[in-house]
């Protein structure tokens, strides 16, 4: 059983990793190879023996810094090729594409959201000889998403949103202009929520913006900033330091005794 769970969070892994094996071990050999040779150039490490195919062979420096050159120049154009093509054929991940539905509604149905507010704020005060219907809750949503900075909150056009009736659906809707006594208890609560719409949509905006803006942020720097320029940044470093880039500075950055 424990076998079988490991199995399937590795096949989940590799469905949202955007590196396939090959090219994850490209990157850890490129890792490796460009960090030990910035190492080896900014703190004058001395080397005694180098062992290859098990061999060992008597450190020279100009042999070391050409077998690292020659390693640096076929790691990085071929991680670079295998990366181009992982992350070419990489799909947008379930969690990624779930935010997105998930902000997109958020920010679609705030207004819907509110609504459905309103409307049950005016139930708990209804008073019994009056009447409304559910029919009228899309009324009070379209009524909100025509606010905006240019058109505020007008609580007469508001009330005609309402859409209450006396019991029975009998005659016209109740009027602002000659209902106003019968609607005031009404208004008192469904009004300041409407009043604060305008300003809670925008935080709505900025909360589900920066959540799904964090979401891809955090997706592309592991995909393109952890997963590919980091290594390759390395490895050109390390390749300029071989051909005579001062990298010696790095030793002012060590702790110290």
């Amino acid at each position: 059983m424990i076998f079988l769970l490991w199995g399937a969070n590795m096949a989940e892994a590799s469905i949202n990793d955007p590196l396939s094996a090959a090219t994850r071990t490209l990157k850890k050999q490129l890792l490796v190879t460009a960090v030990g040779t910035i190492t080896f150039k900014a703190f004058d490490v001395t080397i005694e023996h180098i062992p290859i195919a098990g061999l060992s062979i008597q450190f020279n420096r100009g042999v070391f810094e050409f077998l690292m050159f020659i390693t640096l120049a076929y790691l990085i154009p071929v991680f670079a090729l295998y990366y181009y093509i992982d992350i070419k054929n990489f799909p947008v991940t379930f969690h990624q594409n779930s935010v997105e539905q998930s902000a997109t509604r958020k920010l679609d149905e705030f207004s819907t959201k509110v609504a459905f507010e309103i409307f049950n704020a005016i139930l708990r005060v209804l008073p019994s000889n009056l009447s409304t219907s559910e029919r009228h809750e899309p009324r009070i949503g379209a009524y909100l998403k025509s606010l905006s900075r240019a058109k505020p909150f007008n609580e007469q056009e508001f009330a005609k949103s309402l859409g209450l009736r006396r019991k029975g659906n009998v005659g016209p809707e109740l009027r602002y202009e000659s209902d106003l006594e019968i609607l005031r208890p009404m208004l008192a609560v469904a009004s300041p929520i409407a009043r604060r719409f305008t300003r809670r949509r925008v935080w709505n905006i900025v909360r589900v913006t920066a959540w799904r803006f964090g979401v891809r942020a955090a997706y592309f720097i592991r995909n393109y900033g952890v997963d590919g320029l980091l290594p390759l940044a390395l490895g050109a470093l390390a390749m300029a330091a071989l051909f005579g880039l001062d990298v010696t500075v790095l030793t002012h950055w060590t702790p110290k005794d």
